[in-house]
């Protein structure tokens, strides 16, 4: 069939609850997020992949609601995407595949039709498998074990000079510098102090001091930029094997750290699945970025003078630990609350909005204006024009 004809095929959307919607839609792109990268060692046979890496597509998809009750369709399928469950779509362009609406914007402001922008992350039909292993604690073990991997396998790899030690105390101040204007508790601070003076120590007191930010009381958000700005700050202008070898500990560390950030999270920082999918991304990120560096870095010659090769053993283990970890928070995006936004076609107040996304009770108003951030000047009145947020 040729792009003419499947252009000119209708877009059907099966919800949870059984209705078939056949609105007319704009043709839009789509991509995978979240893949991390291969990895290929000199002198090992194979490339370093992780069959858990997330796979799905993800769609921006908009859909227009026509003719005079363009509002009633529009609203028939809103309540319809309220349930959770996948949604099946038969796409002209990609075929049929089940999602999750992660987010919708509901655009009315055109008055003669009502566009909708979806969202959607492609799931499989099937459930995960279940195992009887928690995956916090599978992510804790592993965390364990891949922290006292990347202290051996340096001291195994590694004869330090003078220059080297240096270079090491240089990047733990920096390291330091940007953590003890990030950490709240004085009992954590006073912690970090002991750390960062311990650090000199060995490899594993250093190690342990690169991830005890991973540990502060402050949301997921706050530790994951804390631990970026950290990474960033690692110079690539390396040109000794132990000068890279001192990257790839410092970058090993922090990467793990991330990990441990991602399964300590407060109480309110997995709200729904946006929170969620925004740390998946910043980890795939900076974790495929340290990949490729530490790639770049590589020597085309293990034989050769100051040759260098990232250790195996530790790569492997990290791979392990960041594909395992992002496919469970994928898992717990798809069952988080999912945002939707509304844009108004008319004024409204507070209990009528509360009413229609969520059920005219005082917590659910509450919710809402808390929400929306919704000040004395709007309780009243809610402006047509203005957007809205709700979580289903």
């Amino acid at each position: 069939m040729s792009w003419k004809d499947r252009i000119n095929q209708e877009i059907r959307l099966t919800t949870a609850d059984g209705e078939i919607y056949n609105p007319l839609y704009l043709v839009s792109p789509r991509r995978v997020d979240f893949n991390v990268s291969q990895f290929e060692f000199i002198n090992i046979d194979g490339t370093l992949v992780n069959r858990q890496n997330i796979k799905g597509y993800k769609y921006d998809i908009t859909i227009v609601f026509q003719e005079e009750n363009h509002r009633e369709k529009y609203l028939k399928f809103e309540k319809s995407v309220k349930d959770k469950r996948p949604i099946e779509v038969l796409h002209p362009m990609y075929g049929l595949f089940n999602a999750h609406i992660v987010s919708m914007v509901d655009d009315p402001t055109a008055l003669s039709n009502t566009t909708v922008s979806l969202s959607m992350l492609e799931t499989i039909s099937e459930e995960y498998p279940k195992t009887s292993q928690d995956a916090n604690d599978q992510v804790n073990i592993d965390f364990d074990n891949v922290n006292e991997t990347i202290s051996e396998t340096f001291n195994n790899d590694t004869t330090l000079k003078t220059a080297d030690t240096n270079n090491i105390a240089n990047k733990k101040d920096e390291a330091y510098s940007l953590g003890a204007s990030s950490v709240k508790s004085g009992e954590q601070s006073n912690n970090y102090i002991l750390l960062y003076n311990a650090a000199n120590n060995s490899t594993a007191d250093l190690v342990s001091f690169l991830i005890y930010p991973s540990l502060f009381l402050n949301r997921v958000t706050y530790r994951l930029d804390l631990l970026k700005r950290q990474f960033n700050n690692l110079t690539t202008l390396v040109s000794t094997s132990n000068d890279k070898k001192i990257y790839e500990l410092f970058g090993n560390s922090l990467v793990s750290a991330m990990i441990n950030v991602c399964v300590t999270p407060l109480e309110d920082d997995y709200n729904n699945a946006d929170d969620v999918l925004n740390v998946i991304e910043t980890v795939s990120n900076l974790y495929n970025n340290f990949i490729t560096n530490v790639d770049v870095m590589q020597t085309d010659n293990g034989s050769q003078l100051d040759a260098y090769i990232p250790n195996y053993e530790t790569m492997s283990q990290l791979t392990s630990m960041v594909n395992y970890a992002l496919a469970n928070l994928f898992t717990i995006a798809l069952t988080a609350n999912q945002k939707r936004t509304a844009i108004l076609n008319a004024d409204s107040n507070v209990i009528l909005l509360a009413h229609r996304f969520y059920g005219a009770t005082d917590d659910n108003i509450n919710t809402f204006i808390d929400q929306n951030k919704i000040g004395l000047n709007e309780l009243i009145t809610i402006k047509k024009g203005r957007e809205v947020v709700y979580y289903v």
